[in-house]
């Protein structure tokens, strides 16, 4: 079976949206520096901070309670807060060109009990925190940065139903209520002072197709508490992991999502789809023995991203992208692994922003193709398992350089035939590769 891939470069339909964010950045250790350059290469968007003591064991990053570690202490007295190592960790990001969304609130808990996956005892004092640790980062206080953080997330999965009575959730130990209730003063306080910022959330664990049953009822309560008490809701955040079963119904989520949000009247509230991941089998074993970063992993990325282009979404952070978890585009010995480079790819693709149109029939092979400010073009395509053994795409004349990413091959040069104006790629048909083809 041949693919079949028409190109138009002259038909202009819009702007690749860069929509590759990631969680977490370089990890602050000795090798830094190689891997800062690297992180640098993938050119990431928006980096979230979400679980980030979980990579950097024993330094106090991120979290609220690792800022301000005495609950008892006096939050107007800016010794009580460590932003240390926080700051060093940021720093770098900044400096590395990435915008940041900092979550306010804890990192999940593997353990019983629990000690931070709880309402705070007193929401008006947490948010009075929170306030600071916004003015540190952005206006300077206590010794602090102008990092010009502008998004800014309340919690992370307070819905989190997988672990629900007779088990404690791993990030929320309280009702629906009382969520809305922390994300009502804390929004609106935050929304109150820095008008300019984002602010929103709650990263929900996952959104349900049926509005109002099951797992949806707690975003329900949510939204309906927002709209309700006028409560601020910039961005709204939910998580999402692919699996086999149903490898690409993580495409349609972004619809589901809008239909959700613009029947509670937040039709200019943003869609952050901020963690999301290919997972084969939720196995220990293979987890920890390179599971989430193989060439199927890289693949699925690459292709969502794409067919993500031609839905609502506002940005999503991949899980995760800097190095230290199982989730990592590195592997926990430093070397990168395959979802790094299927992110390099789409760095390069991002690069050649004004989006042509690209049309194919085969299922499961996924086309992006643009054109730079030079009027270069440059197409990535995504096959994940096609059934095909050759891709064939028109040239118009120009001539291209064609990588590769496979099982063996990370983005390295292939020569291809071009006959008659037409480009043939060789493709193992049933395998996941990518190809990036760009013009020289």
């Amino acid at each position: 079976m041949i693919s079949e891939i028409t190109l138009n470069y002259s038909n202009i339909i819009g702007r690749i949206r860069p929509l590759n964010g990631g969680n977490l950045g370089p990890c602050i250790k000795p090798e830094d520096p190689v891997q800062r350059a690297d992180f640098n290469k993938l050119e990431i968007p928006l980096t979230r901070l979400h679980d980030a003591p979980c990579t950097h064991g024993g330094m106090r990053l991120v979290d609220v309670q690792h800022i301000f570690g005495n609950w008892n202490a006096d939050p107007e007295d800016p010794d009580n807060y460590y932003f240390d190592q926080t700051d060093e960790y940021i720093r770098r990001m900044v400096e590395d060109g990435t915008e940041i969304m900092y979550r306010l609130g804890t990192s999940i808990e593997h353990c019983e009990p629990h000690y931070y996956a709880l309402p705070p005892k007193d929401f008006e004092k947490w948010t009075n925190i929170c306030l600071h640790i916004i003015r540190h980062y952005n206006e300077g206080w206590a010794n602090g940065m102008h990092a010009n953080i502008k998004y800014w997330e309340i919690w992370n999965e307070p819905d989190d139903s997988r672990c629900f009575a007779p088990k404690p959730s791993l990030m929320w130990n309280g009702t629906a209520e009382e969520f809305f209730e922390l994300y009502r003063i804390s929004a609106t306080a935050i929304k109150a002072e820095f008008p300019e910022l984002k602010v929103g959330g709650a990263a929900f664990w996952k959104i349900n197709p049926t509005f109002g049953a099951g797992d949806n009822q707690f975003i329900d309560k949510f939204l309906a508490g927002c709209r309700d008490h006028n409560v601020p809701l910039d961005f709204f955040s939910w998580h999402s992991y692919g699996s086999p079963k149903n490898p690409f119904g993580i495409n349609e989520e972004p619809f589901t999502a809008r239909k959700l949000l613009d029947s509670y009247g937040f039709t200019a509230t943003e869609l952050h789809l901020n963690e999301w991941h290919y997972v084969e089998k939720w196995d220990s074993y293979f987890m920890h023995h390179g599971g989430l970063s193989t060439i199927q992993c890289a693949v699925h990325a690459a292709a969502v991203i794409t067919a993500w282009q031609d839905t609502p979404l506002d940005m999503a952070n991949y899980y995760t992208i800097g190095r230290g978890g199982l989730f990592s585009a590195w592997y926990p010995w430093g070397e990168k692994n395959r979802i790094y480079y299927a992110f390099l790819a789409l760095a390069a693709i991002n690069r050649h922003a004004e989006r042509i149109s690209a049309t194919n029939s085969t299922e499961n092979i996924f086309v992006l193709a643009g054109k730079n400010s030079s009027g270069k073009a440059a197409i990535l395509i995504s096959s994940f398992y096609a059934e095909t053994e050759k891709i064939v795409l028109n040239t118009e004349g120009r001539n291209f350089q064609v990588k590769v990413l496979d099982e063996t091959r990370n983005l390295e040069e292939i020569p291809c035939l071009v006959e008659n104006d037409k480009l043939h790629i060789p493709v193992c048909s049933g395998t996941p590769a990518l190809w990036l083809i760009e013009e020289i």
